[in-house]
C-alpha cells in the first residue's frame, strides 16, 4: 500500500522517492506538486528563444575550454 502523497513533506516525499525509484506515481507527485516557487519560468511556446536560454546556461555550467 502506498503512502499518502499528500500528507508528506517535501523532505520525506523525496526521500521516498529516492528509496522507491520505481514509483513513477510518487516521482509524478513530486514533480508536479512541489516545484520550487521561486524557480524561473520560461516561454515554452517560442523554441527558438528556449534554446538560447538553456545554451546560455549550460555554457555558464560547462564552459568550453577553448574560450578564453
Amino acid at each position: 500500500m502506498k503512502p499518502d502523497f499528500n500528507q508528506m513533506t517535501y523532505q520525506e516525499l523525496k526521500a521516498y522517492v529516492l528509496a522507491n525509484r520505481e514509483d513513477d506515481d510518487a516521482l509524478a507527485y513530486l514533480i508536479t506538486n512541489h516545484a520550487d516557487p521561486n524557480m524561473p519560468s520560461y516561454p515554452s511556446d517560442n523554441v527558438e528563444e528556449m534554446a538560447k536560454i538553456l545554451n546560455q546556461h549550460i555554457e555558464k555550467l560547462y564552459p568550453r575550454k577553448d574560450a578564453a
